[in-house]
């Protein structure tokens, strides 16, 4: 070790006089005996011993060699104690001042008693190193200096003073903040006594780290400018105060989940403004501190927040952001969330690139940030290629009406970083345009209607250049959007501008503006024809390449009068694509241009002009007809009022053309069209058929719906008083250079005497609806005479009395189809028959004939009602009617249990019905139903019983006088039932043959097995409890009966079976299990008789004792 003054140990000098100590007992040693002539040398130590120790500097210095009293006496000169009390004491010191950014600067105050006269000044160390002395007062008697140990760097007082004066020192201090890599040092040695410190930090060294622990730290005060006071109570030793960066200070793993949102709004390229809005959540416990690192050059907007307060904590500087902390008012586990605004300003020469990612949470090992980037302004935000930032998603509105033009996320990370970095200029004027033509085609001309959504950004639009073509201008609108009356002018030959108003466009710079324009056509089938429709070219303002044409959306509507053909390979940069016209606003289309479906196009671009070749035909005029005939008889004639409603498609109708049989022009007839009466003028038809023409000058052409009425009367005549018969004519329209197309026609025949009754029509005629007074019948097409007869009351009265009823179900699993036949009696012209539930209510399903032949109308109303014309109501004799009608599968799939059936309306008697089922092989009938009569016998075909059903299919026929049809084919299940005077619903159960079998044999089998296990399911009492139980059940239902025993034949057989193969084949041997009971002696083994017996009693003993028995099956047998 190195011996320097000022700096000697006890330990050290007592090392060195141990050393001579033992060199002085060597001495007194006695010699060596020598060694004999054999011994070699050996080396023995020089005289006197030599030492060496290391100075300040590391060099090894000769020890003199003097006595330890002498070394010890020679130190103390050396460091001012030569073993005397010192000359003075120190009272407690204060050391108080100021903390800034890059120096601190103290006041330290000492006070120095004289404890023991000597001559000279007395030497005090005060310390105090590394700092710079800037002034010093002394107090008290004598004199007093501070001067600077040069090789120590500390300071030390010098002080004359008689014994016992007291004397203080007051030093002004300046102390460097020294940056070490992270860290910021704060070193200042105190002096050897108790010492008082108050110190006064700046805000950004608020927060220092005391290092060492002989200081008792009192609790630290904030300051209302957000610094802090320290005060600090110690002895001694180095004041030393550490501060690290916002990186480096964090003592604790990350606990905060954080999710930040950042509106980040350009307002100029010189000013930008943030919105930060942080949602933070505790993972381990409650917090209330957090840090929030900035981007560079922004800087904290003070605002007065409730809940929670932020500051700066560190400045940033060069390319690091400025550290915010963020204290909430109480410490909470809960969520919390904190809004804080930032502001970039610069000068107006500094146009470089602005980070736009940061506000990264220190204490958050989860963060995700989403950035809004808005502009407020016409300014163009270029960014730089990012650093783990991704665009996301598009605007919502909300976002757009702040001014959002992007929208970017990224997640904070320590070992990813984050960057985006953006520049703002202004903005170039560019507008973008996306046209939408609406063409509408007639026959003469053209109109186009252009719809341009424009949007603007950069300098505002003030002038929009078209080229219009060989298009005729209409209008130009909204006019808000114009700039006075001569907003529209021509600049050149074949072009229009257009002056805007800016300030009256949206804010947005999004609009629409729209053009109408027209110009003539000659439709030509052979040559196509061609249009080039208006685009546009510019603003006036902008260069052209400013602006931006996206492709453009054509929809072609051809008038109802004109027709279509487009040209695809003479226009090829359109190509035909669905549009969305609802996201289009069109304008309302003129009179005679609504037509057919639109032919829509697509643009390949945006850049090309717009050419639309194809043909233009004329279409023929087409004419669709529905007429409706009131008649009305009152007793003598008809009043007829004929409502005829015309569709007039593709060219308009100038003359109204009728048509029909001369009777019409018997009498007066009236025309109207429009509620409009028309002149008539008849027009007698050349040829055999005796037919007439009314031509009708219509005052203006038809186009579209037209109703024409056409009023007249038709007489009745009859040969006798109860029956009056007679052609009731109708017109038709019809047309020299048109096709007429009759859809429909309908006949509402109604009677003003209550006496008269109208006969069933004939023809195609259908029946809609029958009243007391009348009915209505609908047929297709047009109609020129309709054949009537109308009869007395007494004709069509009556009773309607039905002899004899035959129901026919045939079901198949997945349908039903049902034949009903009514053998009946009456005089009414018609009757109606109910159709039961479930079957189907269509024409196409049903199939219907009176004796033998098909009727000649039939009504069917949706109410499954069926209106059923007789041959001859006249003359009271029996009359057949047969109707076949199918199910709907929802009412026919499965195996129903309710049957119901056609049935006669206002039937006033029913005598004998027969029920016909025909059903699957597969299945049966459980029972007979309810109410009804089996007509079927058993009958022996081996190997089983039969049914034979009394009646066949052509029995029933020839029965009830039907139609003979063809049978159902052989294999199928027949059942035949009968009842008197009822047409109620049938309910009956119906079951598979397989659930038979199973339930028959099943039965048979488990009585079989029972029977080879327990002996009292074989006892002759048992079995005949047995049999007579199943002979009463058989007498009771004998068809159940029978099937249930030939269903359990297979059962019987196999239980037959097992029976005889238990008595053929014996049991496999098993020993007899004997436990000996309590107090039994064991039997001895012995061969024969002897082992069952005693085995007997063993079983008998345990039996008393409670023990189970085993036994073997053979000896289980009785």
């Amino acid at each position: 070790m190195a011996l320097t003054a000022g700096n000697h140990s006890p330990v050290r000098w007592f090392t060195i006089a141990a050393m001579f100590s033992l060199a002085v007992h060597a001495r007194g040693q006695p010699p060596v005996p020598a060694e004999g002539p054999g011994t070699p040398p050996r080396a023995e130590a020089a005289k006197p011993d030599i030492y060496y120790l290391r100075d300040a500097d590391g060099n090894l210095v000769l020890v003199p060699d003097v006595s330890l009293d002498d070394l010890e006496r020679s130190a103390n000169r050396a460091a001012g104690a030569d073993g005397a009390l010192p000359s003075y004491s120190m009272g407690s010191a204060r050391l108080s001042g100021t903390v800034s950014a890059d120096r601190g600067e103290f006041e330290s105050r000492v006070e120095i008693k004289v404890d023991r006269a000597r001559s000279g000044p007395i030497r005090v160390p005060l310390g105090l190193a590394p700092a710079i002395l800037r002034g010093v007062r002394y107090e008290g008697p004598g004199q007093g200096a501070v001067t600077l140990d040069r090789e120590s760097g500390a300071y030390v007082a010098w002080i004359e003073g008689e014994l016992g004066s007291r004397h203080a020192l007051t030093l002004d201090l300046l102390v460097a903040i020294r940056h070490v890599g992270e860290t910021t040092r704060l070193d200042l040695a105190l002096p050897e006594v108790l010492s008082h410190i108050d110190l006064t930090l700046a805000p950004e060294r608020a927060e220092p780290i005391v290092e060492g622990d002989q200081f008792l730290i009192h609790p630290r005060t904030p300051l209302a400018n957000g610094g802090a006071r320290l005060e600090l109570d110690g002895y001694g030793g180095r004041l030393n105060l550490r501060w690290t960066t916002v990186e480096e200070s964090s003592g604790n793993r990350p606990s905060l989940h954080a999710n930040v949102a950042t509106v980040l709004t350009v307002e100029d390229p010189t000013y930008l403004r943030a919105e930060i809005t942080l949602h933070v959540r505790s993972e381990h416990g409650a917090f209330r501190t957090f840090h929030v690192r900035f981007p560079p050059g922004m800087a904290l907007v003070a605002r007065e927040t409730a809940g929670y307060a932020a500051r700066v904590v560190e400045a940033g500087d060069g390319g690091r952001g400025a550290w915010v902390r963020v204290d909430l008012d109480e410490p909470t586990d809960a969520p919390a969330t904190v809004r804080l605004y930032a502001e970039l300003s610069r000068d107006a020469g500094d146009s470089g690139a602005v980070e736009t990612v940061g506000y990264e949470v220190r204490e958050a090992f989860y963060q995700r940030t989403e950035l809004l980037l808005a502009v407020a302004g016409e300014w163009s935000v270029r960014a730089e290629p990012s650093v783990n930032v991704r665009r996301v998603g598009t605007l919502t509105d909300a976002e757009r009406d702040l001014g959002g033009i992007a929208k970017y996320t990224f997640y904070a990370n320590r070992t990813q970083p984050a960057s985006h970095r953006v520049t703002v200029q202004a903005q170039e004027s560019r507008i973008a345009v996306e046209p939408l033509y609406a063409v509408r085609m007639a026959e003469s001309r053209v109109l186009l209607d252009v719809t341009l959504r424009c949007k603007v950004r950069g300098a505002p639009a003030r002038e929009f250049d078209l080229w219009l073509g060989d298009w005729t201008l209409r209008d130009v609108g909204p006019s808000d959007y114009l700039e006075g009356d001569g907003a529209v002018r021509s600049s050149e030959a074949g072009s229009l501008t257009v002056a805007l108003a800016p300030e009256r466009l949206p804010s947005g710079g999004e609009f629409e503006l729209r053009i109408r324009a027209d110009r003539p056509i000659a439709p030509n089938a052979n040559e196509p024809t061609a249009l080039e429709l208006i685009r546009p070219r510019g603003t006036g303002q902008a260069p052209d390449e400013s602006l931006v044409i996206a492709p453009a959306s054509v929809i072609v509507i051809p008038s109802d009068s004109v027709e279509f053909i487009p040209a695809l390979t003479s226009m090829p940069e359109l190509t035909p694509s669905s549009i969305d016209s609802s996201e289009w606003v069109l304008p309302e289309p003129e009179t005679g241009t609504a037509g057919r479906r639109p032919l829509t196009f697509r643009a390949s671009s945006g850049s090309d002009p717009i050419r639309l070749v194809g043909l233009v035909r004329s279409r023929p005029r087409s004419i669709e007809s529905r007429s409706e005939i009131a008649a009305r008889f009152d007793g003598t004639q008809f009043d007829v009022v004929q409502t005829i409603t015309l569709t007039i498609r593709h060219q308009p109708l100038t003359t109204l053309v009728l048509e029909g049989p001369s009777s019409l022009a018997a009498g007066p007839l009236s025309v109207r069209c429009n509620e409009e009466p028309l002149a008539t003028t008849p027009v007698p038809l050349e040829g055999p058929i005796d037919r007439v023409q009314w031509h009708c000058a219509l005052p203006v052409p038809l186009s579209g719906s037209a109703i024409v009425r056409v009023a007249y009367r038709v007489p009745l005549s009859g040969a006798s008083p109860d029956r009056r018969s007679g052609v009731l004519p109708a017109a038709s329209v019809t047309a020299v250079d048109a096709e007429v197309l009759g859809t429909e026609t309908r006949l509402v025949l109604r009677s003003d005497a209550s006496q008269w009754q109208f006969g069933p029509l004939s023809g195609e005629w259908r029946l809609e609806a029958q009243e007391t007074a009348g009915a209505t019948y609908t047929t297709a097409g047009q109609v020129a005479s309709i054949p009537i007869e109308v009869m007395a009351e007494g004709i069509g009265e009556g009773p309607i009395d039905v002899r004899r009823v035959w129901h026919q179900t045939v079901l198949t699993g997945s349908s039903r189809v049902d034949r009903s036949v009514f053998r009946i009696q009456t005089r009414q012209p018609r009757v109606e028959i109910q159709l039961p539930r479930g079957a189907s209510p269509r024409a196409s399903d049903l199939t219907v004939a009176v004796n033998g032949h098909e009727p000649s109308s039939v009504g069917l109303t949706p109410d499954r009602r069926l209106s059923i014309p007789l041959d001859n109501p006249a003359v009271v004799t029996d009359t057949v009617v047969e109707v076949w009608y199918t199910f709907e599968p929802e009412a026919a799939g499965g195996s129903p249990t309710e049957f119901e059936f056609a049935r006669v309306r206002g039937a006033s008697e029913l005598s004998v019905v027969y029920w016909r089922l025909i059903m699957p092989a597969h299945w049966h009938l459980l029972d007979e139903p309810a109410g009804m009569t089996a007509e079927h016998s058993w009958r022996w075909r081996f190997p089983f019983l039969a049914r034979s059903c009394h009646l066949d299919q052509r029995g029933l026929e020839d029965w009830s006088s039907a139609v003979r049809a063809d049978p159902v084919g052989p294999g199928a299940n027949e059942y035949l039932f009968s009842r008197l005077g009822d047409s109620g619903p049938v309910r009956a159960r119906i079951v598979s043959r397989a659930l038979l079998v199973l339930a028959g044999s099943g039965v048979f089998l488990a009585w079989s097995f029972l029977g080879l296990h327990f002996r009292a399911a074989r006892g002759l009492p048992e079995l005949v409890v047995l049999g007579t139980g199943l002979l009463a059940g058989a007498i009771a239902y004998p068809s159940l009966g029978i099937l249930l025993t030939q269903a359990s034949a297979a059962g019987v057989a196999l239980g037959m079976l097992a029976r005889l193969a238990s008595r053929l084949v014996p049991p496999a041997a098993r020993p007899l299990a004997s436990p000996r009971a309590a107090g039994v002696p064991a039997a001895p083994a012995e061969s024969g008789r002897s082992d069952s017996i005693v085995s007997v009693q063993a079983v008998s003993s345990t039996r008393a004792a409670g023990v189970p028995l085993e036994m073997s099956s053979s000896e289980s047998r009785p």
